[in-house]
């Protein structure tokens, strides 16, 4: 099974989230979203990312704030 990893960039210390599905991590993009300033996400973009994601088509996404990757194993 593959998990999520969310992770927001923090200089020297990135911090880390792992989830176990996509609508997980489109939930955890949506909060950094609101939470961040200057962080502009397109929610529609995202969610066609992460089905890419989950079909195998990619396997990680990286913009200026933060990046996702898809992992092996559960959480």
């Amino acid at each position: 099974m593959k998990h999520y990893e969310v992770m927001l960039y923090n200089d020297d210390y990135p911090l880390v989230y792992k989830c176990n599905t996509m609508a997980e991590a489109y939930g955890c993009i949506k909060s950094l979203d609101n939470w961040v300033p200057g962080m502009c996400v397109d929610l529609s973009d995202m969610m066609e990312t992460l089905v890419d994601m989950q079909r195998g088509k990619r396997m990680s996404f990286s913009a200026y704030h933060y990046a996702i990757a898809v992992k092996d194993g559960e959480v």
